[in-house]
């Protein structure tokens, strides 16, 4: 059974991890050109997608606070299908088009975030009082 301390640390990854995904939403989606937010889905913006994703994965591998291989893995293969379905979304937008430069750039952000929270999880873990 977890702790109080433990569902709110959860709560508020999982929360994070839906609003990046609702931010990377928007910004994929919306209309080039739109000066009132930074573009990070241009082709010259690859670290912007990585960045976007990195925390993607960090914030959802940390909300499941799981040290098991498979459970990474799945963050990853989650975010990448979820940056390869936008790809695919854009490209029937005007104005949009869809890149396999920018889903690898989605893969190799969702494994960095990911990795990276499963590396400190037992530092969570242990901040949280958790065996």
């Amino acid at each position: 059974m977890s702790s109080p301390s433990e569902r709110w640390f959860r709560t508020l990854f999982a929360v994070a991890t839906i609003a990046d995904a609702a931010f990377i939403l928007y910004q994929s989606t919306r209309s080039n050109g739109d000066p009132t937010v930074p573009d990070l889905t241009t082709n010259e913006a690859y670290a912007g997608h990585l960045a976007v994703y990195a925390v993607l994965g960090f914030c959802a591998q940390t909300a499941l606070l799981s040290r098991r291989l498979q459970t990474v893995l799945a963050v990853v293969a989650a975010a990448t299908i979820f940056g390869a379905c936008i790809e695919v979304y854009q490209s029937t937008l005007e104005g949009r088009e869809a890149s396999a430069y920018d889903a690898l750039a989605d893969l190799a952000g969702a494994a960095i975030g990911a990795f990276v929270a499963f590396a400190i999880t037992p530092r969570w873990q242990r901040f949280l009082g958790r065996p």
